[in-house]
C-alpha cells in the first residue's frame, strides 16, 4: 500500500518549504491550498480546495482510495489567516487596529479557517492514518502568551482571535494525539513557532522583536524545517502531544 505526505496550505512559506522537504523522502506529496502552485516536483500534486468546505476534500480522497489505496504518512496542517505588520502601512486593513474595528463575519472566518477547518481535516484524515502516520500541527508563541502589543507600529494590534486559535491549536495537539494513540493511528505533534523573519517587516518591528529573544534573532526557514523534520521522523517515535517550541528562549522569559 502507497504512503502519501499530504501538507495542507502548501503554498505558503512553510508549506512550500516542507513540500521541498518532504520530496526527499520519495514518497508522493499532495498539497491542499486554495491557491494556484508555483511547486515544480515530480513526487507532487496540488488540489485547489478551500478547507472550509470539508466535504470536496472528503470526496476527493474517497475517490483516490478507490483507485489507488494508500495510507497517509505524514500530514501537515500549516494553513493559516494571520495579521502581519507590514513595512507599507497601506497594506494593512483597518481590521487589524483591534477589536472596535474588526465586524462579526471577519471574526468568524478567521476562526473558521484557523481552528475549525484543521478540526475538519483531522476527521477527514483520520481513517487513513495507521500506526506510523505523524500529523503536525502549527501553532504559535501567541497561543502561549499575550502579544506584547507594545513592539508594533503605527497602533496595529495583533488580533486577539489569533491568540485564541493558536492556544486552541495546543489543545487539539493533545486530544488528537490521545486519541490517536490509543486507536493505534500513530502520533500528533505541535511546533509553536516564534516570530519568522520576512521582508516585509519593519526595521523597527525586528529590532524591538528581537529584543524580546534570549538569542538574538528571529527564526528562519531552515529553523522550522529541521524542528519539522525531527518531529516528523522515526526519530521521535516515542514522542506525541507535545508542542516543540522553537522561539529562540522567547517564551523562557
Amino acid at each position: 500500500m502507497e504512503n502519501i505526505n499530504f501538507v495542507i496550505g502548501c503554498n505558503g512559506n512553510i508549506g512550500s518549504e516542507i513540500v521541498n522537504y518532504e520530496s526527499k523522502s520519495g514518497n508522493r506529496i499532495i498539497g491542499i491550498d486554495i491557491t494556484k502552485t508555483k511547486i515544480n516536483n515530480s513526487n507532487f500534486t496540488c488540489w485547489n480546495y478551500d478547507c472550509r468546505f470539508p466535504e470536496k476534500i472528503e470526496l476527493a480522497l474517497k475517490k483516490l482510495y478507490i483507485k489507488n489505496k494508500f495510507r497517509v504518512k505524514n500530514l501537515v496542517l500549516c494553513a493559516v489567516m494571520d495579521s502581519i505588520p507590514n513595512k507599507n502601512k497601506e497594506e494593512i486593513d483597518l481590521y487589524n487596529y483591534g477589536l472596535k474595528n474588526q465586524n462579526f463575519s471577519e471574526i468568524n472566518k478567521r476562526v473558521l479557517i484557523n481552528v475549525t477547518s484543521q478540526i475538519y481535516i483531522l476527521k477527514i484524515f483520520e481513517p487513513y492514518l495507521f500506526s506510523k502516520s505523524s500529523v503536525c500541527l502549527f501553532s504559535s508563541i501567541y497561543g502561549y502568551a499575550s502579544p506584547d502589543q507594545r513592539i508594533y507600529q503605527d497602533e496595529f494590534i495583533k488580533p486577539l482571535e489569533y491568540s485564541a486559535s493558536k492556544s486552541s491549536i495546543i489543545g487539539i495537539t493533545k486530544h488528537f494525539a490521545v486519541t490517536s494513540a490509543l486507536s493505534d493511528k500513530g502520533r500528533c505533534n505541535c511546533i509553536v513557532l516564534g516570530g519568522l523573519k520576512n521582508i516585509n517587516q519593519s526595521k523597527e518591528f525586528q529590532k524591538n522583536y528581537i529584543n524580546k529573544v534570549p538569542m538574538g534573532r528571529m527564526a528562519n526557514i531552515n529553523d522550522v524545517i529541521n524542528a519539522y523534520g525531527f518531529i516528523s521522523s522515526d526519530e521521535s517515535s516515542y514522542i506525541t502531544g507535545i508542542s516543540l517550541f522553537v522561539d529562540g528562549g522567547y517564551s523562557a522569559w
